[in-house]
């Protein structure tokens, strides 16, 4: 497999900014320490891991730090923590 070359404009348009869903950051906007949330996975359409990688680049746009907590595969469940 080839490795391929990316320009700055290339890796800028995939920065995990440009990828980050609204309603997550709307979300974890209005949040406050301690609160939480809950997502179930098949109502997202996509993987648990790529559920948390989401909310991962959400988390990072608006500041704020997650916890994930123990939860069946099905959810997603997170806690906003310092």
């Amino acid at each position: 497999m080839p490795i391929e070359a990316l320009s700055k404009k290339d890796l800028e348009e995939k920065a995990p900014a440009s990828r980050v869903h609204p309603e997550y950051v709307s979300f974890l906007t209005s949040a406050r320490l301690g609160t939480g949330g809950r997502l179930y996975v098949a109502k997202e359409g996509v993987s648990r891991q790529s559920v948390k990688n989401r909310l991962k680049a959400a988390a990072v746009v608006t500041g704020k730090n997650i916890k994930f907590l123990r939860s069946p595969s099905e959810q997603v469940v997170f806690q906003i923590v310092e």
